[in-house]
Parts: structure tokens; C-alpha cells; sequence
């Protein structure tokens, strides 16, 4: 029947010569080596010593519930039982215990692990691998295909050389974690595009190590830098090479941006960050620096800056007035463009107010719907307005567009001078038929009116308004009242429609 588990046991003072003997044969065997080879000799010196057929050491994987070979050793021979499951095996019992031995029959007792069937196994003697820390690391079994009433020499055997295996074991996995830690950092830098560097300062300057990628970064090779301790700095743009020198000197650790100049004459930008390092008296003695090619994000914010430069030139050459507003009307931005007194006060204070509180109360509720229509169809929406300014009027057009789910775009342009130009063919022909009539007349009225007031005179018979008149002629409504009182005055009449029928009357007018 199989023994239970028991606790590891020491090596006792009175144990016999030979169970001595063998555990001293072991570790005689395998001093001379390490790491792998360490393991390899201790398997294969435990089947002689142990008179079994297999020894195998294993390491415990991160993946706890799994183990990994790292050497066996079967009648004499290395084999390779690589990555295995421990349920189902001696060795999950070992980590729960300790110590497991089994005297018959172990194949049986475990039919999930083949390999034991398939070495015929009757006995096991399996223990833990423990680190100084007693955590576990591994496990060390011994396996032959004979059966044995007695196990004590085996025990004995494993517990005595368990000691120096699990201190190798842990010296193993600390040494094979450090050089995949170091594999992992040297494939990192390798395969990075920034460049790494090592400068050392005192007592004599020179490059003791740069990564692979400065040749891509600079065009100059890492045995360039080794032969020349100077060329970091003869790489640098002479404009730059002062600064350079000043931040290495520094010890600061702030990043800088410069220029270096490759062989073919190209410049590029670069992002230099160091880490300083003092010696004993605190003197600075070395740098450790990253260099990072930056070009294309020096190349993207000169875009942006010109971007923004010719934005703003249109904006201050546009003409119309520009206002981001919020759904409820809020002022949150604007770009003054012409004047538009008689639409909005002045620009400055404007942020943070409704414009529909500034805007003519005509304009306001227009301005209300062409809001809610842009944001309601998410299209440009435009109307026309005008506005009263003294004697004259004003015209303007507003655009309005989304700017996003709950913002437009208010674009205001005063079109007065374009409006008054779209009529002036039908103005100038109209005066043009004025002209003929009144020449008739200038020289025959018996009131000395003079030829703009009679041109003015016609268009009151006609019936024309001021603001009319005004339009028509290119003048202001104020010039129009003037000569309609000077018209009044001297053909001595009491009303502007007096004056018109006495002016069709009395041929004044053809």
C-alpha cells in the first residue's frame, strides 16, 4: 500500500555509511556544476547512487497547476518530459506535502500520468524544492519499476541532497528571470526607434554604448560614436551646438528640442531627454540619454501654425461679422468684421449675452426661427433684413449654419452698397428719361428751379416717396427734404402735392 505523506526529513547523525555514502556520492557528482548541467549531472547521479531507473527534477510554473521538466534522467539516459499538468500526479501530492513516498504499485495509483505506466513504475519518492523563503519551487522525484518493502534509503537519499537542489534551483530561476528580463530590455532597445545612449563624461569623454537605431536617426554608425566621443555634438546643427553642450553640462532632466544635420545635408528635429549620473563626490561623471526623432510633429505644429496664421487673415480681411451662438441664442464666440452698429453694439462685452436681446426687435424673432431651422434640417438657412439708420435704411443678409447639436453659426454681412448697385441700371435709365424731360424745362420755368430740383419735382408729381426719390437718384432722404423745401419756397406752394399738380399744370413737366 502506498505510505502517506510526511513531513521533509533531516539528514540524522546516525544514519549508515552506504545511505551516507550516496548522498555524498551526489553531491560530489554534481558540485562541479550549474544551472543546466547541474541538473542534468543530478538526475543521472541519482539513478546510479539510487539504484532506481529515473530521477527527475521539475520547476514549478507560474500557472501553478502545472510543472515543467528540467531534466530526467531513464536508465541512464536524458529525457525530456517538458510541461505537464500535475493533477493526477505524485508531485501535486508533494506540493501539498512535502514529502510522498510510494513503495508498490505507483502506476496504478496514478493512471492519469502515462509516463508511469509506460516505465512500468511500482515505487516513488518524490520531495519539495523550497526556497530560503520556504516558498515552493520545484520538486525532485525518484522512480523505479521494482517494488520495495523498505524506502528508507531512498528518503533519505532525496531529503539529504533536497537542500543544495533547491538552492540551485532558486539561484537558477533568478538567474534565467534576469536574463529574460535583460533579453526583453535588449530587443526593446534594439527594436526601438529612439535612440539610447550612455556619454560618459569623466574622466575623458566618450560614447560607451548607442542602440542600432542612430544610423536610421543620424546616417553616422554606432562605431562612429565610439571612435569619435565628440560626434553628438558635431551631428548637432552649429546653431544648436551650444545648447546642446549646455543642457549635457546641466544635468537637467527636462527635455530639449534641437536640430541635427545628417551626412546628405538634411535637417531633422529631435527631442533629447537625460539622466544624469554623479560619482562619489558628486561631481557629474556620465549622462544617459533618449533621443527621439520629432520632425513630423514639429513639421505638423508648423502646419497648424500656419493654418492658423492664414485662418486668421481671412477672418480679419472678411468682411461679415462672425458670432457662434447656442441654441437659446447665447453669445459664446465672435469675430467682428464691418461695422454693424445698427444691428449690434460693440463688440467687445458681447460673450455671454442673448442676441436676441441686442439684435432690433424686426430681427430678433427672425433670428429665433433661423436658429431652430438650421439645427432642425442641419442646413445653412439665410434671410435678408433691413434696418432703419436716420434718414437712410440698411440692408443685411444672415446666414446661419450648424456648428454642432446644439450651436450655430450666425453670419452677419452688411449688403447696403451691393443692394443699391443691383438697382442702379434701372436707376441710371430712369434718370436718363428725367434728364430729357428736365432739359426741356430748365431754361422756360418762371421759378429758377434748378435742375435737381426739378428732376425731384417730376418724381413727386409721379408720386415717389422720400425714400424713393432717394434710392432712385443715389442721394440721402435728408438731401431729398432739402430740395422738396427749397422746391416749396420758390414756387411759393403749401404742400409737395400742391407743387406737383402746379407743376403738370403750368408745363413744368413734360
Amino acid at each position: 500500500m502506498p505510505e502517506k505523506p510526511r513531513a521533509a526529513l533531516t539528514t540524522a547523525n546516525d544514519i549508515d555509511s552506504e545511505q551516507d555514502g550516496a548522498v555524498l556520492g551526489v553531491l560530489t557528482a554534481t558540485a562541479p556544476y550549474v544551472e543546466e548541467a547541474f541538473f542534468r549531472s543530478l538526475t543521472l547521479a541519482l539513478t546510479t547512487y539510487g539504484g532506481v531507473r529515473a530521477a527527475v527534477v521539475s520547476e514549478l510554473l507560474l500557472d501553478v497547476e502545472k510543472a515543467r521538466c528540467l531534466s530526467a534522467c531513464l536508465d541512464g539516459k536524458a529525457i525530456d518530459l517538458g510541461e505537464y499538468s500535475l493533477a493526477g500526479t505524485p508531485c501535486n501530492e508533494v506540493v501539498g506535502g512535502g514529502l510522498v513516498s510510494y513503495n508498490h504499485a505507483v502506476a496504478n495509483t496514478f493512471p492519469d500520468f502515462p509516463w508511469l505506466a509506460a516505465v512500468h513504475a511500482e515505487l516513488c519518492v518524490a520531495i519539495a524544492l523550497r526556497s530560503e523563503s520556504g516558498d515552493i519551487l520545484g520538486t525532485l522525484s525518484i522512480v523505479d519499476d521494482m517494488p520495495r518493502n523498505d524506502l528508507s534509503s531512498l528518503i533519505t537519499l532525496v531529503d539529504g541532497v533536497a537542500p543544495r537542489v533547491a538552492a540551485e534551483l532558486e539561484r537558477y530561476q533568478r538567474w534565467e528571470a534576469l536574463r529574460r528580463s535583460e533579453t526583453r530590455m535588449r530587443l526593446l532597445v534594439e527594436s526601438s526607434k529612439d535612440v539610447l545612449a550612455y556619454f560618459r563624461l569623466q574622466p575623458s569623454r566618450g560614447v560607451e554604448y548607442i542602440s542600432p537605431s542612430v544610423v536610421a536617426l543620424t546616417g553616422y554608425r554606432e562605431e562612429a560614436f565610439h571612435v569619435d566621443p565628440s560626434l553628438p555634438f558635431k551631428v548637432v546643427h552649429e546653431d544648436d551646438v551650444a545648447m546642446a553642450e549646455a543642457y549635457t553640462m546641466s544635468g537637467s532632466e527636462d527635455p530639449i528640442a534641437l536640430r541635427i544635420r545628417r551626412p546628405d545635408g538634411s535637417v531633422a528635429w529631435v527631442e533629447v531627454r537625460q539622466f544624469p549620473l554623479f560619482d562619489e563626490e558628486h561631481q557629474l561623471s556620465a549622462v544617459v540619454s533618449q533621443t527621439r526623432d520629432i520632425t513630423a510633429r514639429i513639421e505638423a505644429q508648423e502646419a497648424l501654425r500656419l493654418s492658423e496664421q492664414y485662418r486668421r487673415a481671412l477672418l480679419d480681411t472678411m468682411p461679415d461679422t462672425l458670432l457662434r451662438l447656442s441654441a437659446d441664442g447665447v453669445i459664446l464666440d465672435f469675430v467682428p468684421g464691418e461695422e454693424v452698429r445698427d444691428v449690434l453694439p460693440s463688440g467687445k462685452g458681447l460673450i455671454g449675452q442673448n442676441i436676441r436681446a441686442l439684435l432690433p426687435a424686426a430681427f430678433s424673432n427672425s433670428t429665433r426661427r433661423l436658429t431652430q431651422a438650421a439645427l432642425r434640417t442641419g442646413q445653412l438657412q439665410r434671410v435678408e433684413f433691413e434696418v432703419a439708420a436716420g434718414h437712410d435704411s440698411r440692408f443685411y443678409e444672415a446666414r446661419c449654419m450648424p456648428f454642432s447639436d446644439e450651436e450655430v453659426l450666425l453670419i452677419l454681412r452688411d449688403f447696403t452698397a451691393m443692394k443699391w448697385h443691383e438697382g442702379e441700371t434701372e436707376r441710371r435709365r430712369y434718370r436718363d428719361e428725367l434728364d430729357q424731360k428736365v432739359e426741356q424745362r430748365i431754361k422756360t420755368n418762371p421759378y429758377g428751379l434748378t435742375y435737381r430740383e426739378l428732376t425731384i419735382l417730376h418724381l413727386v408729381a409721379e408720386g415717389s416717396a422720400d425714400k424713393q426719390i432717394a434710392e432712385t437718384l443715389g442721394i440721402s432722404i435728408y438731401t431729398v427734404n432739402k430740395h422738396v423745401g427749397n422746391i416749396l419756397s420758390k414756387m411759393n406752394a403749401a404742400s409737395r402735392t400742391e407743387a406737383g399738380v402746379r407743376g403738370i399744370r403750368e408745363g413744368l413737366l413734360g
